[in-house]
């Protein structure tokens, strides 16, 4: 169900971005990995991907993501994805936009702090890429 509410999400004039929790052990997995940016590139490359650590609470006995294990799936991610970010963790560049032709810097994020600092309706000042990030 959740797969193809996303799928209806993404074929529709909504906006659509996604974030995944990495569990150690759950869903942590090249292969876990690698099928969640197969699926979501299959809908667009443009849809934001969001890896976030997981803190364990409560009675969980699972360890906390670490950052390693983000930064790989970022960069899996990144092969076929546009817009890759990372949360619950404090990896510098980690949740900015960058332009993914020119690499220049799109929007500068700090935790709950978001500015706009390389875009012009919806495109890189730097050299033009189309983002589809409307303001």
């Amino acid at each position: 169900p959740v797969l193809n509410t996303l799928r209806r999400v993404a074929d529709s004039p909504t906006h659509l971005e996604i974030t995944n929790l990495i569990i150690p052990g759950e869903n942590d997995s090249e292969e876990d990995l690698q099928r969640l940016v197969d699926f979501v590139a299959s809908l667009s490359p443009l849809i934001p991907l969001h890896f976030s650590a997981y803190y364990p609470e409560y009675r969980s006995q699972r360890p906390p993501t670490d950052v390693t294990r983000l930064l790989a799936a970022r960069e899996l991610a990144r092969r076929r994805l546009k817009f890759v970010y990372l949360g619950n963790v404090a990896v510098p560049g980690g949740a900015d936009t960058c332009c993914p032709e020119c690499g220049a810097l799109l929007v500068e994020r700090n935790w709950y702090r978001a500015r706009v600092v390389g875009l012009t309706d919806g495109r890189c000042r730097r050299c033009g890429f189309a983002t589809g990030i409307r303001r």
